[in-house]
């Protein structure tokens, strides 16, 4: 009984979310039915496989971060993902409900060398070692950092090379020159 409930459920569930799509913010959209085109720009009914050298012509490398793969990460996607694992590892031991957020991201490639910075936020239960009100409260500390990696021809990065770096500057032009991990507890 219990089975056919939960099929029932998920039978339900895949058809409300049939035609919705996700967003980069995996918030779900459904498509525009207004947005059509109009029939003399609709593609026609006769549908052609490219020539060996078409499929060879648009075939590129994509620039480093970018990846021709649709299965893999943005690089901001992989930069966060890591950072996500690192922070974790460091900060769980200590908090509860830690969470990440990563605003203000711009983007710089050289060739496969990938540069990014963005403002990091880690938010966090406050435990009330210090101040006793603290105690489950959710907080946050923010830190502008700066992440330099090498991407591969299908845009992932690779991580034996990357480099994250805090703003050590308290006010003026940005000085990246501390690791991230010099935020970490010991």
């Amino acid at each position: 009984m219990k089975r056919t409930y939960l099929f029932l459920l998920g039978l339900i569930l895949a058809l409300a979310l049939a035609g919705c799509s996700t967003s980069k913010t995996g918030q779900f959209h459904r498509p525009d039915p207004t947005n059509t085109l109009p029939p003399s720009e609709a593609p026609s009914a006769a549908i052609t496989q490219p020539t060996e050298t078409e499929a060879m012509e648009s075939i590129t490398p994509a620039p480093a971060g970018e990846s021709s793969n649709p299965v893999v990460k943005s690089t901001k996607e992989q930069i966060f993902s890591y950072l996500s694992e690192l922070f974790n590892e460091a900060y769980s031991p200590y908090y509860d409900g830690l969470h990440y957020e990563m605003t203000g991201y711009e983007e710089t490639t050289d060739g496969n060398s990938t540069t990014s910075t963005f403002l990091w936020t880690m938010y966090f239960l406050g435990k009330g070692w210090d101040v006793g009100t603290d105690e489950g409260v959710e907080q946050q500390v923010n830190v502008k950092l700066q992440a330099t990696a090498m991407a591969n021809e299908d845009g992932v990065l690779d991580l034996e090379t990357i480099s994250v770096l805090m703003d050590d500057s308290a006010k003026g032009a940005a000085n990246y020159s501390l690791p991230v991990e010099e935020l970490f507890p010991t």
